[in-house]
């Protein structure tokens, strides 16, 4: 009897060990860490279950990473759409609050408005009343990294991500003077058809951002 208690303990202690193991290692995997970044509010962006790490280098002192990952063409695709909804979300949510501010009324405004992550699509920019798609964009120059970006890259997505932010106002308030934290979004596909999802977090701390500014 006292074999089979210690058997049971035993295998109770194990299996304890093996979970709080596995919690672990998922807090501290690239999957883990970029659902928590790219977008700090919505947290709906993240890694596709499956898909390759090429390499990812993390910072955790300052939380800075970069990551690239090979992933399929169906994912690529399914990211991009998150991508291109929460830009949608977060011009919504601009728009309400510049009505507000200007109206005084910003007190008023609902939390999922004041809290929305900032997501803005690069490939595109304003000329007078039209949104046009950018020109000169040099893919190999987006990263400081050379392994991020192949010279031959078609970018299909390419944003930049940062949590909405007014001091003693907004949810997030840990920035570095007075400056949040950004992440730079790259979806590409080589010339061999392969698909890749590049991120780089930064507080801007070791890089002034990619080569054209935002």
């Amino acid at each position: 009897m006292k074999k089979k208690k210690k058997t049971i303990i035993c295998t109770a202690a194990a299996a304890l060990l093996l979970i709080v193991s596995g919690v672990l290692m998922y807090i501290n995997s690239p999957r883990y860490i970029i659902k928590n970044t790219v977008m700090w509010y919505e947290k709906d962006f993240t890694l596709p279950l499956f898909c390759q790490k090429i390499k990812f280098k993390y910072n955790k002192e300052n939380g800075n990473y970069t990551g690239k990952f090979q992933i399929s063409e169906r994912d690529a695709y399914r990211l991009w759409d998150k991508l291109d909804a929460a830009n949608s979300r977060a011009s919504l949510a601009q728009n309400a609050m510049m009505r507000a501010f200007k109206r005084q009324v910003h007190e008023a405004l609902k939390e999922e408005v004041l809290n929305a992550s900032s997501v803005v699509n690069l490939l595109v920019e304003t000329k007078g009343k039209k949104v046009v798609k950018r020109e000169g964009i040099e893919p190999e120059k987006i990263y400081p990294e050379e392994w991020m970006v192949e010279e031959d890259a078609e970018l299909l997505a390419y944003y930049y991500t940062h949590p909405r932010y007014i001091e003693r106002v907004t949810l997030f308030q840990d920035t570095l003077g007075g400056r949040p934290p950004y992440c730079y979004i790259v979806i590409y596909k080589n010339k061999d058809d392969q698909y890749y999802l590049c991120i780089k977090r930064t507080d801007f701390s070791d890089w002034d951002g990619p080569v054209g500014g935002r």
